[in-house]
């Protein structure tokens, strides 16, 4: 499915959506950073994460909490 730039989500399209078991929803930004600029904001990300997660000495949290630190270093920032 694909809806044009400044659609509004209505009830009617989100069930759509839910009708045709749409698991994902993406959205194309026109303007994505540069390459240098998102490398930065990567890693900016991760610094946060590693505040969050009460990491030492920049190593990775353990246990229970690793793989979702994992996994949202993975997914990177929010743009």
């Amino acid at each position: 499915m694909r809806f044009a730039e400044g659609s509004t989500l209505t009830a009617d399209t989100i069930r759509q959506i839910v009708t045709k078991s749409v698991e994902c929803v993406a959205i194309l930004d026109e303007h994505p950073p540069e390459a240098d600029e998102y490398e930065l904001l990567c890693l900016a990300h991760e610094a946060r994460l590693r505040e969050i997660f009460c990491c030492a000495d920049n190593e990775s949290p353990t246990g229970e909490c690793q793989s979702l630190f994992e996994a949202l270093v993975v997914a990177g920032p929010i743009l």
